[in-house]
């Protein structure tokens, strides 16, 4: 998911409110991409604050009969890491039917600031603040590679600085 939260446009969307398997209730859309979106969500009776990602069926994975299946193991894959620079898979599943049917991550929730805002507000970093950040993220990528994890989305804007909820 790569938009930031002040990009998008939550006033339509209609699964504000939804409660996912029973616990975790959408608040507030804090990012969107091309598959989905990303929702601020609470989870019961925890009451603990999470992170949804949302995919919504779309006429490609209709397509695709594969897709949930990979969803699902990718998923369950992504959940078994544990490096200190992955965020934590909670929960994932599925909702609804047809052309209703989500598919959804839960996983902790970051408070912070991405690696794009960072370049934004101070410009280029300096070569030792970099490779900081580059040992770190080539660490995390280590851990899932082996697991058979691939990111597929690994950019500025997807690398966060943040403080752990």
């Amino acid at each position: 998911m790569s938009q930031q939260p002040s990009e998008v446009d939550p006033s339509n969307d209609p699964l504000i409110g939804r409660v996912l398997s029973g616990r975790f209730t959408l608040l507030e859309v804090i990012g969107a991409g091309t598959m989905g979106r990303v929702y601020r969500a609470r989870q019961a009776p925890l009451g603990r604050v999470v992170a949804i990602k949302v995919l919504q069926r779309h006429a490609a994975l209709a397509d695709d009969p594969h897709f949930k299946r990979r969803f699902f193991m990718e998923a369950s894959l992504t959940a078994q890491l544990r490096h200190p620079n992955t965020i934590q898979i909670i929960d994932y599943g599925e909702e609804g039917e047809g052309e209703d049917e989500l598919l959804y991550i839960a996983m902790e929730y970051l408070q912070g600031t991405t690696l794009a805002d960072l370049i934004d507000r101070e410009g280029r970093l300096d070569w030792a603040r970099s490779f900081s950040i580059l040992q770190q993220v080539a660490r995390a990528l280590r851990e899932a590679h082996g697991h058979g994890v691939i990111h597929r989305d690994l950019k500025p804007a997807n690398l966060w600085r943040a403080c752990r909820t």
